[in-house]
């Protein structure tokens, strides 16, 4: 038996496959820039609890608020854009390796992407390690 499809149909079913990939390729993005969002969070939050006698004598000698969340969020910035420049070279060889075209307006953009979710994730640790009393800070062992 023979069966005749219209191009129409098929071009219908290919606009809602792409729809579909899109939604489901942007939804992931956002739920790993978020995971990592929070994995940064976590990670300067330590780094600030580690470090929070040197942020304390920073303090207490005069250094402002904003100072310290701009070394501390600066710390962590510094190493996001050394970690995107990296990863995006290794990978942008690897995949001309094995073939594959990917735009590098695309890979800026993941790039830039990353490097601002790692911003963005040091700014509450950053803010709450510049609030603490400094004094409170120096007396705890």
């Amino acid at each position: 038996m023979l069966q005749v499809r219209s191009p129409v149909t098929v071009a219908e079913l290919r606009g809602e496959i792409v729809g579909d990939l899109a939604s489901f390729g942007r939804g992931l993005l956002l739920l790993v820039l978020g995971a990592g969002t929070l994995l940064v969070a976590v990670v300067v939050l330590a780094d600030t609890l580690v470090r929070r006698t040197d942020i304390g004598r920073r303090r207490a000698l005069g250094a402002p608020r904003w100072a310290v969340v701009t070394i501390v969020v600066g710390r962590t910035t510094t190493a996001a854009v050394l970690g995107a420049l990296v990863g995006t070279g290794v990978t942008s060889f690897w995949l001309q390796v094995t073939g594959t075209h990917v735009s590098v307006e695309f890979t800026s953009a993941i790039a830039i992407l990353a490097v601002l979710a790692a911003t963005v994730g040091a700014l509450a640790p950053a803010m709450s390690a510049a609030w603490q009393d400094s004094v409170t800070v120096l007396r705890t062992p």
